[in-house]
Formats: C-alpha cells, structure tokens, sequence
C-alpha cells in the first residue's frame, strides 16, 4: 500500500473525521486544509472507483436525456402497459388491470379491463385491440403479463414484432397516457361521489381520443389521418431539430474536436457496474448499483447519445443496451479483494487446501475452487 492509499484510507474510513465516507470533492478539501495539495481529484476518484463500499452507495442519476423512438406513420407501432385499478375492484365488476395500448404517431388510445394479469387473460384483451388496429411493432415492459407464450404466439400470428424494453423509463408514451386516463378517472368518480368508472371507462377514452393534442399540433388523436401525417411528422420532429441548428451553429469547428474526444466517457473493456434499477439484484445494504462487476464490449450512438453493451466476467452477453448514466466505472486493481458470500466445500489438492466459494453479490454460475492462502478474514 503506497503513502496516498494510506493517506486516502486514513480520511476516508475513520468514521469521526471530517469527509469520512464522502465523495471526492469533500475529501480533496479536508486534504487541502490539512496542507495535502499532492493528492490530485482524479486520483482520488480512481481510488474510490476501487472501494465497494462506496461505489455501491454512489446516488444513481435517474433522470437523463434519452433517444427519442421515432416512427414514421400511424399504426407503425404501439406501447402497451397495465394500468393497476386494484384499489376499486370491488365497486368494478372485479376489474383489476386495464390493458392501455396507445398509437405513438397519432396517439390514439384504446382500454380493454381485465379482472387479472395472467398471460392468458392479457393476450384475449390484446387481441381484442389487434381487431381494431393492426400495427407493425408493439412495445411492451418485460413483465410476465407481456412476456410469455401466449402473448409470443398472438404477435407471431399476426406478424407483430414485439420490442421489450429493459430500461426503468420502460414505453414513457403509454405510462404518460396511463396518468392521464386515471387522473380522468378519478375526477369522474369525485364529480359523481362514487367509486365505480366502468360504465364510463370507454366514454373516457373516446373523450381522449377527440381532444387536440399538443404534441400532434392541437389535432386531436382520432383526427390523424394518411393525408395530414406527413405535416405531423414534420411538426413532431423537424420543429426540435432546427432550433438545435440554430443553436449551434456558431461553433461548430471547436464542437468537432470536442465532440472526438467526449463522444464515449467510457472505454471498451472497461469494468462498470450497473444502476439497479437497470437490473433487479439482492440487495444487502440497499446498494444503488450491482455488486456484480460488468465489463464494456461495445460502443455505438444512436441519435447521439452513447450507448454500452455489457458483457459478464465470464463473458457472457447481457441482455440490453445501456446509457452512460446507468454506469459506473470500478476500478479493480490486481491485488484488490473479492468479497465471498460463504464456503461452500473444502478439499486437498497437493497437500493445499481450497474452498469452493460463492462470490458475494454473483450468481451460483460463478462458484470456484480459490486457494486456502488466499482467503482472508477482514
């Protein structure tokens, strides 16, 4: 351990001095004050990139600009969510879920009510939809209800290729409209002091459905047609696309070199871990981000913005793509240590032992046979 790995640990880790288990900006000042200027920012960001106990606690940033999914004409793709209506079930029939799907060109929106979310119940209400409209994709969460074979064989039929998304915004468009339709519903039942919507529920959406839409130029869902889409399509994105033009137009040379150099903040093969709610884990201590390490195998942009494929230690793809912001860079030296959940097996093997452990925060896939000499107890 050399003379700044000492100095760092000795702030860092002594809980009743000032910056104990704080970030890089309050230790950098508490080292200053102590006439400390050797120790830079950056090092000390890669030494705590090396700490678990704080990378796993970093605050995930959840909300960030993201690609926008672009379509080009109506019926071109639907979102699909679950709205819950648990809570008034008994005043509705036993109407538990609704089933919204929403048009992301014109935004029109069609409600089917379930009385549950098996995938069997989910694929006859989306069936019922796909009477009406007959799109070429359908985004949907990764959820059960969407996400099994039922659903599989209704879209395969059809010839609907059905996108599931991983990430924690998940299809915005219909969890847009789903508070929108229940904040509708709710200013019903106070209006009418009561607890039953279903008789309504479809008066509503057709209420939706005819009013101008701010997004579509003030015309309203059911208005969209094949001789007005094209204008719409202009309206929903060139109008952005200018004044970013004329923004930046100025600088554009100087932008060229900057944008080569910040296009990726992080590199191929580099070890990150990932935000949680990119990806569910056992939590110990509430961590924000995996204990699972990951490792960078590629990197792309789509509209801009850079984007990560992940593969696992043993090099194993995981499913998804990732933004910069549901990332963390780890910074594991070689003599840095791996926590082990428990000992699984002991044995001999040339008159050394070793232990069969399970990696804390990895799956039993990753169980191994480590050197007794190795093990330590902290």
């Amino acid at each position: 351990m050399n003379q700044d790995t000492k100095t760092l640990s000795k702030v860092y880790y002594s809980e009743s001095k000032p910056a104990a288990y704080q970030g890089a900006q309050k230790i950098k000042l508490v080292l200053k004050g102590d006439g400390n200027d050797k120790i830079g920012i950056h090092k000390i960001r890669k030494w705590l990139q090396n700490q678990d106990d704080y990378s796993l606690q970093k605050p995930v940033r959840r909300r960030f600009q993201r690609a926008r999914v672009v379509v080009s004409e109506p019926k071109e793709q639907l979102d699909i969510d679950l709205a819950d209506m648990q809570s008034l079930n008994k005043d509705n029939d036993g109407i538990r879920f609704l089933l919204v799907a929403v048009d992301l060109f014109s935004r029109f929106a069609w409600v089917v009510p379930l009385k549950d979310k098996t995938g069997k119940e989910v694929e006859k209400a989306l069936a019922i939809i796909l009477d009406e409209v007959s799109p070429k994709k359908i985004r949907s969460d990764a959820g059960t209800e969407f996400k099994n074979k039922w659903i599989t064989k209704l879209l395969k039929h059809k010839n609907i290729y059905h996108h599931i998304t991983l990430n924690e915004v998940k299809a915005n468009y219909v969890e847009r409209l789903n508070k929108t339709l229940k904040s509708m519903i709710y200013r019903y039942l106070a209006k009418h002091k009561s607890k039953r919507y279903i008789d309504a529920l479809q008066d509503l959406v057709k209420s939706y459905n005819a009013t101008p839409h701010r997004s579509l130029n003030n015309i309203a869902p059911r208005d969209v047609n094949t001789k007005n889409a094209a204008n719409l399509w202009a309206y929903m994105y060139l109008r952005h696309d200018k004044g970013r033009k004329r923004h930046h137009i100025k600088s554009i040379k100087k932008r060229k070199k900057a944008i080569q150099r910040t296009l990726y903040k992080y590199k191929k093969n580099q070890l990150v871990r990932i935000a949680h709610q990119r990806r569910p884990f056992q939590r110990v201590y509430n961590e924000q981000w995996s204990y699972e390490v990951f490792k960078i195998y590629m990197r792309f942009q789509i509209q801009g913005f850079s984007m990560f494929k992940l593969v696992d230690l043993q090099e194993k793809n995981i499913l998804g793509m990732f933004y910069t912001s549901e990332l963390q860079p780890v910074n594991k030296s070689e003599d840095a240590l791996w926590e082990i959940e428990k000992i699984i097996k002991k044995r001999k093997r040339n008159k050394k032992v070793q232990f069969l452990v399970k990696w804390l925060g990895y799956s039993e896939r990753f169980n191994s046979w480590v050197s007794g000499s190795d093990v330590k107890n902290l």
